[in-house]
Order: C-alpha cells, then sequence, then structure tokens
C-alpha cells in the first residue's frame, strides 16, 4: 500500500488515530488493501514493505517506520499488529526484536500463522480451521484464540 491514510485529528490537531502494523503474506496486494479498508475508521494501519517471511526485514521497516523502540522508552508506542499467513512469520519475529530492545507489543493477532512461534507475545491466534488452529497452540497463544467452525479457505 503506497500511500498511507492520514490520521483523525482533535479540535487541538492531536493525532487520535490507533496506528496498526499489517503483516500481509504472499498473496495478491487487493487482498490487503480490502483488509486493511475494512479497519476501522480510527485506525491508522501500516503495511510492512518487507518480504513477509523475513524477520529482520520487517524489524528494520519498523525502525525505519515509527522509530527505534529505545527512542520511545519516555513515551513508550505499544504496538498493535495483524499479520497473515507468512506474514506471521516476520512479524512474530520483528515484534519480539522490537520488545527486547525495549519497545512495548500491547497485541499481536495472528492470522493463520501455521507453525509460527509466538511465545512472549501478546498474542491471539486466529485460524481457517480446527487442526491449523489446534496444532499451533502449542507453540504459543494468548488467553484468548478463535478458529473457524466450520473451516474456510484459507485466503477466507
Amino acid at each position: 500500500m503506497e500511500d498511507q491514510p492520514s490520521p483523525a485529528t482533535t479540535a487541538r490537531g492531536a493525532d487520535v488515530s490507533l496506528p496498526v502494523i499489517i503483516g500481509p503474506g504472499f498473496h495478491a496486494a487487493r487482498l490487503t488493501d480490502q483488509m486493511v479498508r475494512s479497519l476501522p475508521a480510527f485506525t491508522r494501519p501500516y503495511v510492512v514493505s518487507a518480504l513477509p517471511a523475513d524477520p529482520l526485514g520487517a524489524f528494520y521497516w519498523l525502525t525505519e517506520t515509527l522509530g527505534s523502540p529505545q527512542e520511545k522508552r519516555s513515551n513508550p508506542l505499544p504496538l498493535i499488529a495483524i499479520g497473515f499467513s507468512a506474514g506471521v512469520v516476520g512479524l512474530a519475529g520483528a515484534l519480539t526484536l522490537w520488545q527486547q530492545q525495549g519497545g512495548t507489543v500491547a497485541r499481536f493477532f495472528a492470522l493463520d500463522g501455521w507453525g509460527v512461534p509466538v511465545i512472549g507475545l501478546p498474542v491471539c491466534r486466529l485460524s481457517h480451521d480446527f487442526f491449523t488452529h489446534w496444532s499451533t497452540l502449542p507453540l504459543g497463544s494468548g488467553k484468548v484464540n478463535f478458529y473457524a467452525d466450520p473451516p474456510v479457505d484459507h485466503l477466507q
């Protein structure tokens, strides 16, 4: 996504939008665009431009886009992130590095991140079917997790 939406502002001009980091998978860009357009108006999505399964590339993108996590210690920016499929790989590693360097992750929504470890992250797993979901939970899960029943196609 080339142009990021402009943030909503208050009467004083302060940004009131909620930044949301999006880690797309290996799929058509239109699917990511549709998902971004479905987010609530109070969000400001940032779509990671690094290779989806590249944690170091995603971390570099985060620091280039948001600044270093060390710079945020006096005014921490808790991140909310959504990763889909291979994008879960890149974001899981990038968010772990973000936390290790002093940044805060408020929530990581891992959509169909089958086989991706997310231990140590505040995660909510969402899966397209029972098998994908339950076979991945040992690699980390949050208190609330979901899977589609009946199952749906991976890209749905």
